[in-house]
């Protein structure tokens, strides 16, 4: 999560109205509380079913990886009755604008272009800089389509749960930034445009379009920051410009594929500014497989419930983020962790164990670890083996 100097307020509890279509015709009585935990069962199970068919899914390609779908899951945790298909319909509406933006950036520049090439044929560019330059447009089509949107950072109210889920996303305009990553993934791909994931120092996300063979290297948008645009060049074309040098900045050198991406930068990128980053800032991004950013992005919501004590609330998703990286011990502890916060020992032990036994007597919190298994395994004697208090109330029984 962003940090942010104001205090966070309560996060407000899932939209328990959302279930509605949830009640049981049998029983009409049913407390809207239990029918939460039903409904949220329900859609954790769906998750669950999800998750596992991702194992097969590259790690950073994403193959297979149906995003819009994800995301609509991940959002019934807090709206149950949401439909993974409105978010689909939602997310493809964004691609046909994006894809029309494009078509149309096209043809405004095959309108400019044709009397200067036409006069002078050595002017026409390579096959590869109007690969580069389709590329490029459809990436500042996205850009574009998205800003005008209205699609930003929730500044306001960082510590506000419903930045995470793709439903009240797309109804408010308001995210973080890694929901809106997810979120511009989702419609690039329903358009087309081949991004990738890319983490940057602190929760940024950027999105690589790695551009054709000779044209220069690859472009990065910035969801967060959508005004701007940023070149990664080719290791063999770098120029020592410093860091977030305009684009326009640099000269041909001599080399055939910056000429190239010379035209696409300077004539081709319209009003949007575009930066080169050099070795030092280049260093600092990696390639994220997408599974994991969508485990960061649920991670926000885990940190927001458990700022403002809404135990249940992290424990659900925590267990969505062990659906999706089920090997994942930082998560096996603290699901343990807030099942023991919870008053539910019973559960809480063994995750904890489990826990203890894969992380090693070597990681930083083991003795901390050790000492609360050691109290639970004295609950556990002292009541018989029984597993002391809470082994049945909670919200979200797995």
């Amino acid at each position: 999560m962003a940090a942010a100097s104001r205090r966070p307020r309560r996060a407000a509890p899932p939209r328990a109205g959302a279930l509605d279509a949830a009640a049981d015709d049998d029983s009409p009585h049913m407390p809207v509380a239990l029918l939460l935990a039903q409904a949220r069962l329900a859609a954790l199970e769906d998750f669950r079913a999800f998750a596992s068919e991702l194992n097969s899914a590259p790690l950073l390609g994403g193959g297979g990886f149906d995003l819009p779908r994800a995301l609509a899951h991940v959002a019934r945790f807090a709206n149950p009755s949401y439909e993974p298909d409105e978010a689909a319909g939602l997310v493809a509406s964004l691609a046909r604008a994006v894809a029309q933006r494009a078509e149309a950036m096209a043809g405004a520049q095959r309108e400019q272009d044709a009397p200067s090439e036409a006069a002078h044929p050595e002017n026409v560019p390579s096959s590869e800089a109007r690969a580069s330059e389709d590329a490029a447009r459809r990436l500042l089509a996205l850009v574009s389509v998205m800003e005008e949107a209205g699609f930003a950072v929730n500044h306001a109210d960082p510590y506000d749960p419903s930045n995470t889920y793709i439903d009240s996303l797309l109804d408010r305009r308001l995210g973080t930034p890694r929901s809106l990553a997810l979120l511009w993934l989702a419609v690039s791909r329903a358009s087309g445009l081949p991004l990738a994931p890319w983490s940057h120092p602190g929760d940024g996300v950027l999105l690589k379009l790695q551009l054709p063979a000779g044209a220069g290297g690859a472009l990065l948008a910035d969801p967060s920051n959508p005004g701007s645009l940023l070149l990664l060049p080719d290791a063999e074309d770098d120029a020592p410009e410093p860091d977030g040098a305009p684009a326009h900045w640099h000269g041909a050198g001599g080399s055939e594929s910056w000429s190239d991406s010379m035209r696409l930068r300077e004539s081709k990128l319209g009003g949007f500014g575009v930066k080169v980053l050099g070795p030092a800032a280049a260093a600092e991004l990696q390639p994220m497989p997408l599974r994991r950013l969508l485990g960061y992005a649920l991670m926000d919501a885990k940190k927001t419930y458990l700022m403002t004590g809404l135990m249940e609330e992290a424990l659900g998703i925590i267990r969505y983020m062990r659906a999706l990286e089920p090997w994942s011990a930082g998560d096996l502890r603290d699901e343990g962790l807030v099942l023991y916060a919870l008053g539910r020992h019973q559960e809480a032990y063994v995750p904890l164990a489990t826990y203890l036994e894969a992380a090693g007597p070597g990681a930083s919190d083991a003795a901390e670890i050790s000492r609360v298994v050691a109290l639970l395994e004295s609950m556990r004697e002292g009541s018989g083996g029984a597993g002391g208090s809470g082994g049945s109330g909670g919200a979200m029984e797995a």
